[in-house]
């Protein structure tokens, strides 16, 4: 009797959450999703540039706790990052905490790119992303994703 192998990366992230991954980057055939605390998706990536370039702006490194052979998409790598991640969603760049530290970068929200917040904390990066109906009120609201993602993935 064989070993069990996965179907896929959403089966070997159960596993890691299973084993108290928390945070975490989940890479699959060169592309890299960063899932928050509460199971979230933060960003997806097409090269390792791009995460890497976000991963930098956050000071967040990452280490392999697991990695698995699946039947469907290859090779699956779950990284912990240093930080955990949490999404806030806000009404307007008012809610957005006034510490020491505040990246604004740009993302994508509802199919279309806008001003995304960053805070980082020691154990801690939060971003403020505007509600899905909110998303023209101050948030400089562009239509246009595919260049964006092609270039930055869906944060940077």
């Amino acid at each position: 009797m064989g070993s069990y192998r996965p179907r896929s990366s959403q089966e070997v992230l159960t596993l890691a959450r299973q084993e108290g991954i928390g945070s975490c980057v989940v890479e699959v055939e060169g592309t890299y999703t960063v899932y928050s605390l509460a199971k979230y998706v933060v960003g997806k990536y097409t090269t390792k540039e791009q995460i890497n370039r976000f991963l930098k702006l956050v000071d967040v490194k990452l280490t392999p706790v697991m990695e698995k052979e699946t039947l469907d998409e290859g090779k699956v790598t779950v990284y912990k990052p240093s930080k955990n991640f949490r999404i806030i969603h806000i009404n307007h760049v008012e809610q957005v905490p006034n510490v020491e530290i505040v990246h604004k970068i740009r993302g994508i929200s509802e199919e279309s790119v806008v001003d995304v917040y960053v805070t980082v904390d020691r154990n801690l990066v939060t971003l403020y992303k505007p509600i899905y109906f909110k998303v023209n009120e101050g948030f400089n609201r562009v239509m246009e994703t595919e260049d964006f993602i092609k270039e930055n993935g869906t944060l940077n």
